[in-house]
């Protein structure tokens, strides 16, 4: 070798140059394979969204980088109405998505193929991060053991939607901050005919047929009244434990199922709610309601039923506004267990922890955030401002099977309100029920 190349080279420094190259390639030998195989890897993630277009999505995402390879995002919208079939089907036939969303209350159903992330072994995410980061729900939600199982961009919560003309006109100045203060104006919004029948409702609430959110509403003056629901274990219900007001012991759980079925309760003082008015979305649209219990992202559905409508959104009444409860639904990405590359999949969802990330998916969005660092910046948005200011006081609970457990919350309110039972034995029944199928699996 080196008298070759002593009869090519005839000067030091073009030997030099010889020897370089052929160190450079026995390395290329003997390393460019390991290298081509970290830089050249392309790994493709499949990732299902429900309510994200493709085009916001690949907006969002068109920063995210793995150092270990490329990594192209296959991403598709689905269908909500389709959703859980497709999701199942695709499982069923191992063509399940490495990255999909779910409501925050689907976790516990789909916990069983979600791979979550280690808290207690990542330096970098830890439940201190959680914790500092995010509100107070998003750990009730979505961390168990020690384990985060999804990152949501975005966290909505109820509200009070107001027809501002009609209050105008009634001279009410604003929505109402409490139940006392809507229970007290209620005869006056309330307009009945010569024959005792609803014209004008106050607010859809009292039936599941045509209120949405039904189950959610519900809920919501379950956690307001001071219960859990459900325990921290996750195993055990607090719907009819009694606590002590006055001198006598109450069920807080039979006083929130008392209070939402009283205004379908024809003969009360709260009645202004019945089945034969259309769905509760429709009602407020057209001016059959003068309030609408919803959530951020039924405004457009409003506007899209009547552009012309005048109305506002104001925060959700409370029982009691030293210890507000505001009730929390959401989308969260997940990583299947059936996915190609945990970890690849689990950078993405790192990726949108990012305050960046979520600041630019309120903007394209219109939907409140879900990361405390995004709710300065509803202060100059008058469509979100509510919502914003709600998510620190949200609120959720586990639910092991929640289409079993909205069935259960919509039986206990059909049997007060149709079939005339009694809230404490209908809670007692819904206790047992749950108790026995669900939280002793």
């Amino acid at each position: 070798m080196q008298d070759l190349i002593a009869k090519v080279a005839q000067t030091p420094r073009q030997r030099i140059i010889i020897w370089s190259f052929i160190v450079l390639a026995i390395l290329m030998v003997f390393f460019g394979n390991k290298l081509f195989r970290q830089f050249g890897k392309v790994t493709t993630l499949k990732v299902w969204g429900l309510n994200l277009t493709k085009d916001n999505f690949d907006n969002l995402t068109k920063s995210f980088s793995y150092k270990g390879g490329t990594v192209v995002l296959d991403y598709t919208e689905k269908n909500s109405d389709t959703y859980e079939q497709d999701l199942n089907n695709a499982l069923i036939s191992g063509q399940a998505p490495d990255i999909f969303m779910i409501n925050n209350s689907w976790v516990g159903k789909y916990s069983n193929i979600i791979v979550p992330l280690n808290l207690t072994q990542d330096e970098n995410y830890n439940i201190k991060k959680i914790r500092d980061e995010y509100p107070g729900v998003i750990e009730t939600d979505l961390i168990n053991e020690g384990y985060l199982y999804g990152i949501p961009l975005s966290i909505d919560t109820l509200a009070l939607y107001y027809n501002r003309t009609m209050l105008d006109q009634l001279g009410i100045a604003g929505s109402p901050k409490s139940w006392t203060e809507l229970m007290n104006i209620l005869p006056t919004l309330r307009t009945l005919d010569q024959y005792k029948r609803i014209q004008r409702a106050a607010i859809p609430l009292g039936l599941t047929s045509n209120v949405n959110h039904a189950t959610d509403i519900l809920g919501l003056f379950m956690l307001q009244k001071g219960i859990n629901i459900v325990n921290s274990d996750h195993k055990t219900l607090d719907l009819d434990n009694p606590v002590i007001m006055g001198n006598s012991l109450v069920s807080p759980g039979e006083q929130a199922l008392n209070f939402y079925t009283q205004f379908a309760k024809p003969g009360t003082s709260l009645y202004t709610w019945n089945s034969s008015l259309p769905n509760s979305l429709d009602a407020f649209a057209f001016g059959q309601s003068v309030f609408y219990i919803g959530y951020a992202q039924d405004k457009i559905k409003i506007q899209n039923k009547n552009p012309n409508l005048n109305f506002g959104v104001g925060a959700i009444p409370q029982f009691d506004q030293n210890n507000k409860a505001n009730y929390a639904s959401y989308n969260t990405f997940v990583v299947s267990n059936r996915s190609k590359d945990f970890d690849i999949s689990w950078n993405l969802l790192k990726y949108f922890m990012q305050d960046s990330v979520h600041n630019k998916y309120m903007e394209i969005s219109s939907l409140p955030p879900a990361k405390r660092a995004g709710i300065g910046l509803c202060d100059n948005n008058p469509d979100l401002i509510i919502f914003c200011q709600n998510i620190l006081t949200a609120k959720s609970y586990y639910r092991p099977d929640y289409q079993q457990f909205n069935e259960v919350f919509k039986n206990m309110i059909d049997e007060v309100t149709i079939r005339n039972i009694s809230e404490r034995t209908v809670i007692q029944n819904a206790k047992e029920l749950l108790q026995s199928n669900l939280y002793q699996k």
